[in-house]
């Protein structure tokens, strides 16, 4: 070894300014069946690499442990405990164990899990579990897992690359897929073959409701519902089927609603708390009501047999004097009244039979 003033070289006859020790062409060996530190002691902080049949990189109490690459320190920190990954402070937020950061000015990804197998097949995939202990302390790998897995074989044809991914949970102490979403967007809950957009399945044998729609919304016609929008034209929506809330507390009221602009929407087909329908009224006042509002004859419904030898069809309206006026559209056909016992009565034209 070569011994100079401030530092020792070992294999070196020129040892680096800045090092106590410079080792060149080997490194350090230390046995000892008890174990033995090496320690690394400076004014604030001290660290140490520890050897007892295993190996322990320790940062002191209240220090932090900085690891790099590339002559850059600090790209993984150990910090009390949680790991920072291009992070100086990893956040102890939520007790978080891992914080992985970039600060690029786009969407990164942040973690990768990758299968490279090249095999054949289907079965290649990468996946996240997450494991969950018993109260005795047995360990469950995989309470949870997030899974992306092949759809085909995935060769040199790139139609054939397709991916589809999976969620899962225990069940009754069993893994089981709950949810799949595939690569053309479909998404089953229930089912690992969707053929909608959203596939909800359930294979018990009982009724069951499978959506549940709910909104905090507590005041009288305040709703919930679904919207519908199509390419016909307009900004929609062009139709709904809304539930709202009265008339009274703790009633309410189901409405179909569509559009004659493109986007305004306008209730129709209407069934209240009691079971009544309503179209063009929101509040029917018989088992079924019909009604329009305008200045003119009030086209009511239609009675029709497209039957092509008896082809009729029937109308009922309210014309201006008030009255009501059934119209056939062929020259045959009429009125026939098959009564009770009673026969036939009209209130105010003094008509009995």
């Amino acid at each position: 070894p070569a011994i100079f003033l401030n530092s020792v070289g070992i294999g070196t006859a020129s040892p680096s300014g800045s090092a106590k020790l410079h080792i060149n062409g080997g490194g350090i060996i230390i046995e000892n069946s008890s174990g033995t530190e090496l320690l690394f002691n400076g004014a604030s902080n001290n660290a140490n690499i520890t050897s007892d049949g295993h190996f322990y990189l320790l940062a002191k109490t209240g220090k932090k442990l900085y690891l790099g690459s590339n002559n850059v320190d600090g790209q993984i920190v150990m910090n009390d405990g949680h790991v920072g990954i291009n992070e100086s402070s990893p956040s102890t937020t939520n007790s978080n164990i891992l914080e992985v950061k970039s600060s690029a000015n786009t969407t990164t990804s942040a973690i990768r899990i990758t299968n490279k197998d090249t095999s054949a097949g289907t079965d290649q995939g990468a996946a996240l579990d997450f494991g969950l202990s018993r109260n005795s302390g047995a360990f469950k790998p995989q309470a949870g897992k997030i899974a992306v897995r092949r759809a085909l074989d995935w060769t040199a044809d790139d139609a054939n690359i397709d991916a589809f991914m999976t969620f899962s949970v225990y069940e009754n102490n069993a893994l089981s897929e709950k949810m799949r979403i595939n690569a053309n967007g479909n998404v089953g809950i229930g089912t690992d073959s969707p053929n909608v957009k959203l596939h909800l399945y359930d294979s018990t044998i009982n009724s069951l409701d499978l959506l549940h729609l709910e909104t905090a919304a507590d005041s009288v016609d305040d709703y919930v519902g679904i919207k519908f929008t199509s390419g016909v034209g307009g900004s929609g929506p062009h139709a709904a089927i809304r539930v709202y809330g009265g008339p009274a507390s703790g009633d309410s009221y189901m409405s179909l609603l569509t559009t004659s602009d493109g986007g305004t929407l306008t209730q129709g087909l209407t069934q209240i708390h009691n079971g009544w329908l309503g179209i063009g009224t929101t509040s029917p006042v018989r088992v079924l009501e019909l009604s329009a509002d305008t200045n003119s004859t009030v086209d009511l419904f239609r009675l029709t047999n497209a039957d092509t030898t008896y082809a009729q069809t029937v109308d009922f309206s309210l014309d201006t004097n008030k009255d009501l006026v059934i119209a056939g559209s062929s020259g045959n056909g009429g009125l026939h009244f098959n009564m009770g016992s009673r026969g036939y009565f009209f209130s105010n034209g003094n008509v009995g039979i």
